[in-house]
């Protein structure tokens, strides 16, 4: 959750002011409780409590020991504010156990720790301000810090790849536009039941445990000697003689990278006309070619080799569709699953689509519905429709060979929605998509 200044008032209580002679920062909610807990102490209501990991248990102890840490302290300010919802109200104690953990300085660790000011003495109640406790007090002095989504780099991710390599390829040469055949089994399937093992357990790791690219090869170095180690021994294992240095080559063994999948474009930062990649090292200048636009298309840098490198102002990931359903479709089970919505009357074949409207397109009414299927536009969409103009005004949508087929009564009927969104990963940064939902798949 993110926090500004106006979230934190000087905290002026006996406890702040011993870390700070002029008060301490704190959220609102931390110095009201503060506040009530100096004004509890005042009235004489303190009980014994349990200190960790100073070691205090004796009652006699910890009496003495609170004695002598609250005698001294300042109540000047405990109504200073009478007239503010802050302040405490006559006969109002709303406050539980959890609300009265004061926080000092222990002299050994250099650290918070909390003081459980409760007739209940937990074990629990006070630690050390490096654990993780589950109190709320845990953060309280902590400064004020940035938002949650800058602190959070996105380059920390194992699958993050900056703008500039996304082109460098293309601008060496090396690639081109042309896909790679995607019906060929994956090369790890033809090496070393131990080698792909060891592919995939990177992979794992670099998905779902936020492995870095540096790790990853690490860790591929190392299942490397310990095979070249065997082989010397005479075990033999196919593939070892090209085995996967990095992350990216250790997908594209798999058979599970996303490159072939997307085309990076790039546009310019005014007009957003979009420009295959293979045209970056061809254009004569960063100017867009457009009439009447002054934007940009790409910065240049000069290496220290002399080589000048092209960066795009603005990129556009894209995936085809055809693409996007074609990999869909070669997941085992994925085409029967796109029928489990089907009831009783969705049969496939020849069916004119629903033209019910309001409440009559629904057989029961005090059904709830719990997909999109359920609705009532689901059944109404027709098969076959071509956009055609009508006139200066008017588009039309036509049924040009006047099939009257239902769209989901064909044996494979996809219905798309099209959603623009723009999404704020910080501060600074602003994302724009467009996104394309494949309504009624099960996830």
């Amino acid at each position: 959750m993110s926090r500004s200044d106006s979230e934190y008032v000087l905290c002026t209580c006996s406890q702040c002011l011993q870390l700070d002679s002029k008060g301490y920062p704190q959220q609102k909610r931390i110095e009201r409780r503060h506040r009530r807990n100096d004004a509890r102490d005042a009235r004489g209501t303190t009980t014994p409590f349990a200190l960790h990991p100073t070691g205090l248990s004796a009652a006699s102890d910890q009496q003495s020991a609170a004695a002598s840490l609250h005698d001294s302290l300042p109540y000047d300010n405990f109504y200073s504010h009478s007239d503010s919802d802050t302040s405490l109200h006559d006969g109002e104690d709303n406050s539980s156990d959890d609300d009265f953990l004061w926080p000092i300085l222990d002299p050994e660790l250099k650290e918070p720790v909390y003081l459980s000011f409760s007739s209940d003495s937990k074990a629990g109640s006070a630690s050390g301000g490096s654990s993780d406790a589950e109190s709320s007090d845990d953060e309280e002095h902590r400064p004020a810090s940035p938002t949650d989504s800058e602190t959070h780099d996105i380059t920390d991710d194992p699958l993050f790849r900056s703008r500039a390599s996304l082109f460098n390829a293309f601008q060496a040469g090396s690639q081109s536009m042309v896909p790679d055949d995607e019906n060929d089994q994956p090369w790890a399937f033809n090496d070393h039941p131990a080698i792909r093992h060891a592919y995939i357990r990177v992979f794992l790791d670099a998905a779902f445990k936020g492995m870095k690219h540096e790790s990853a090869a690490s860790m591929l170095d190392g299942f490397r000697v310990v095979f070249e180690s065997a082989a010397a021994a005479g075990v033999e294992y196919p593939g070892l003689s090209n085995f996967a240095r990095t992350l990216p080559t250790v997908e594209k063994r798999l058979g599970v990278s996303t490159d072939s999948l997307i085309t990076y474009f790039f546009l310019c930062n005014v007009c957003w006309k979009p420009h295959s990649p293979s045209e970056l090292a061809n254009l004569d200048s960063p100017n867009c070619d457009q009439l009447n636009c002054d934007g940009k298309l790409y910065t240049v840098k000069r290496l220290s080799s002399g080589v000048e490198k092209r960066t795009p102002v603005l990129t556009l990931p894209f995936v085809p569709p055809e693409k996007a359903i074609q990999r869909m479709c070669l997941q085992p089970g994925k085409v029967a699953q796109w029928q489990e919505w089907r009831g009783s009357e969705d049969v496939v074949g020849p069916m004119p689509p629903s033209t019910l409207t309001g409440y009559d397109a629904f057989t029961d009414l005090d059904l709830p519905m719990k997909d999109i299927s359920d609705g009532w536009g689901w059944r109404a969409v027709q098969a076959g429709l071509e956009r055609r103009r009508n006139g200066k005004w008017e588009i039309r949508d036509v049924d040009v060979t006047e099939a009257k087929q239902r769209f989901v009564a064909l044996p494979n009927g996809i219905i798309v929605q099209i959603n623009i969104d723009w999404c704020v990963h910080s501060s600074f940064n602003t994302t724009k998509s467009m996104v394309v939902f494949f309504a009624g798949f099960k996830p």
